[in-house]
């Protein structure tokens, strides 16, 4: 039956030797080269900090996978790494008219996977890749709407790696039919018991993860499924003939089908070969492209592909500014007009022909509009000029309209894979904790409060919202934001409230009537209504206002602070002393004397967030913040995962308060950052 231990192509041993796994694949999708310097670790600097174990904590992908495996009872878990040894005890299983197998391995030549969850029904194989994705039924498509026939860009990662499994077992076991499904988060469905979360464990022991669960769990004690098995076959076929992108333009180059591009992969991998791919608008976040003084010692894949490709020597390109460090410029475009660099960029390249129309018509608003923040940041770049822009009579009238005291508010928030609670859905926003800081009319700064949940498997939203109301509702003071998530996980909260009953919270009218006063509807709100007062969100004001060459193409809080440092000598003055947490300084429900401003060997002021204690050891939060690769929540990475740890892990109760204090302090300093950069504004001398 089995030909995994004979592969067809004499270039590949006999003996698997650096095959191409579905980790690998999934890398050389992104990016060919990329499978060329994770390769060599040792020579690469690399941004992307593979840590399995925090990455799933997160993303709950641990506990996914172990409950998949519980729908599917009765299985065969392959537990050895040996490579020989799991290819063998596959093919032995499926020797067996009817098996269910766990990380079963396959080989097709130089091609190496283990499957999630395979379920051989006489001769139909059902190859089940867990994902901890979240899928609607009603609302998911794996398509694009306005390209039908072009797969949609949030799903061809997982489906490129199933059509990549499928691929591989297929070929392995052509005499079987291979069926692909993605098991995924049903977000229609309500969990019906309590504490299934709880049930699942993360550990590490002897270097490796795991999850610690009953494997005896009968389907009562699950409660209903929350996972739905999606067949895929149509969009794995379709990848697999090159026409998942419309026919015209498969992700692989021209002459090669999808078995010759794998097998190419596979080549260049098992020989360490470097593969020479275009350039693109993605090389921005390549996690290659590094700060040399991070990675000692370690070269740049980012510099050595842009070097070669372009025929630049390294201190030509040193010397060149890369177009996509103009923010929110569409680049693709121009790179492949042959644009690479900010000094080939002209006026017309930034300005939008929506902001062009708005500005004939006089319909512009304050501040800069998208367009001329690209062109500012541009004549700045080109004329090396290091000055930070401010447009203080525009902010002076923003500021006019507030009502004092301020108020700055952040929030901590997860996605949870597996609800706590019943009644609860896969990937609800859980909102666990908020820091809040007052700027009073007389300048005076205080933390002002806090809150936690520290309580294991609760569901903390509803004591979140009455905790914040208490907090805000003493005055009538502007409430200030930092981006949308706030304004979000308020509407969401609002939305949960409306589908409980008063016996379960019995404040719920008087909770979502405050939330209405500062929260605005999001899209797509049946019974829309207006806040009497509005949370200001201050990267709009940034956006409009203020702009300093070390945010580069970033608006990021966490690179708007430091720039703010270094270009007020007002935050300079006062935080470079240790007032703050001081009896005559700035109270604090944190620390205790602490100064903020402190300057670099390059007489430059130091990021504060890197003069915090790690959240994980090695393991800042700026990395932290990488692993987590959502873009829109970044910020919040390492506050999520600490928050997954501290709820899904083994830890000793000392372990747990140590993590609470330390998202405790994170936490005010994201309000404090806010904080800083109004008072930067407010007391800007030019």
């Amino acid at each position: 039956m089995s030909k995994q231990n004979s592969p067809r192509n004499p270039s590949f041993p006999d003996i698997l030797t650096r095959p191409l796994t579905k980790s690998r694949f999934k890398t050389a999708h992104e990016c060919p080269n990329k499978l060329y310097y994770e390769a060599r670790k040792e020579e690469y600097g690399n941004d992307k900090n593979e840590n399995p174990f925090l990455r799933n904590l997160a993303r709950g992908g641990f506990q996914v996978g172990a409950l998949a495996k519980l729908y599917f009872p009765g299985g065969v878990e392959i537990e050895t790494l040996d490579y020989q040894e799991a290819l063998r005890q596959t093919d032995e299983l499926l020797k067996r008219d009817n098996v269910i197998i766990y990380e079963g391995a396959f080989r097709y030549q130089n091609l190496f996977v283990r499957a999630d969850i395979v379920e051989k029904v006489d001769n139909r194989i059902h190859l089940y890749e867990v994902k901890s994705k979240a899928y609607h039924p009603e609302k998911t498509n794996f398509w694009q709407a306005r390209k039908e026939d072009h797969l949609a860009s949030a799903w061809a990662p997982y489906l490129y790696d199933v059509a990549f499994q499928h691929h591989v077992i297929q070929n392995s076991y052509s005499n079987l039919v291979v069926v692909p499904y993605l098991l995924l988060p049903n977000q229609e469905a309500l969990t019906t018991v309590d504490g299934l979360n709880q049930r699942f464990k993360l550990v590490q022991r002897n270097g490796r993860d795991s999850v610690v669960y009953d494997k005896s769990l009968t389907q009562k004690e699950l409660g209903e499924k929350i996972l739905i098995a999606i067949q895929v076959e149509k969009e794995v076929f379709n990848i697999q003939a090159g026409t998942a992108n419309g026919g015209d333009a498969p992700d692989w180059p021209k002459g090669y089908t999808f078995e010759s591009w794998l097998n190419y992969l596979a080549d260049q991998h098992l020989n360490q070969k470097k593969i020479d791919a275009p350039l693109s608008s993605t090389c921005k976040a390549c996690q290659f492209r590094i700060e040399k003084d991070e990675h000692p010692g370690k070269k740049s894949g980012f510099e050595e592909c842009w070097t070669k490709a372009l025929a630049l020597s390294q201190e030509e390109l040193n010397r060149r500014i890369p177009l996509f460090e103009i923010w929110n410029l569409q680049s693709q475009d121009l790179i492949d007009a042959g644009i690479y660099f900010v000094d080939q960029i002209t006026e017309d390249d930034l300005v939008s022909g929506a902001d062009k129309k708005r500005k004939e018509k006089g319909e512009q608003g304050p501040g800069l509009s998208a367009s001329d923040r690209r062109v500012l940041q541009w004549q700045k770049l080109v004329s090396s000029d290091k000055t930070a822009f401010f447009d203080k009579e525009g902010f002076q009238k923003e500021l006019s309209t507030f009502t004092y005291p301020l108020h700055m508010i952040d929030f901590e928030t997860s996605m949870v894979a597996i609800p706590f609670n019943k009644g609860r859905r896969a990937f609800e926003d859980v909102a666990f904790q908020f820091s809040h800081h007052v700027i009073h009319k007389d300048g005076k700064v205080v933390h002002q409060g806090q809150w936690i949940c520290q309580e294991r498997g609760k569901f903390p939203n509803f004591d979140f919202v009455r905790a914040l109301k208490k907090e805000l509702e003493k005055d009538s003071g502007t409430v200030f934001r930092y981006a949308s998530h706030e304004n979000t996980i308020l509407c969401h909260i609002r939305k949960q409230l409306l589908e409980v009953t008063k016996s379960e919270v019995p404040d719920k009218d008087e909770l979502i009537a405050w939330i209405q006063t500062i929260a605005k509807p999001t899209g797509g709100e049946k019974n829309p209504w207006k806040p009497n007062r509005e949370m200001v969100d201050l990267l709009e004001l940034v956006k409009s206002y203020f702009w300093h060459p070390r945010m580069r193409g970033s608006n990021s809080i966490k690179q708007v602070l430091p720039a703010i440092l270094e270009a007020s000598s007002f935050l300079a003055e006062k935080y470079g002393k240790p007032i703050y947490g001081s009896e005559a300084g700035i109270p604090s429900l944190n620390y205790k004397q602490k100064q903020w401003f402190e300057l670099d060997e390059n007489r430059k002021p130091k990021d504060p967030y890197q003069l915090l204690d790690k959240v994980f050891k090695d393991l800042d939060r700026n990395e932290l913040d990488r692993l987590y690769g959502d873009e829109e929540l970044a910020d919040g990475g390492a506050a999520m995962m600490a928050y997954a740890k501290m709820q899904f892990s083994e830890m000793t109760e000392e372990e747990y308060q140590e993590l609470t204090q330390c998202l405790l302090r994170y936490c005010e300093l994201d309000t404090l950052a806010m904080v800083m950069l109004l008072e930067g504004w407010i007391h800007w001398k030019g």
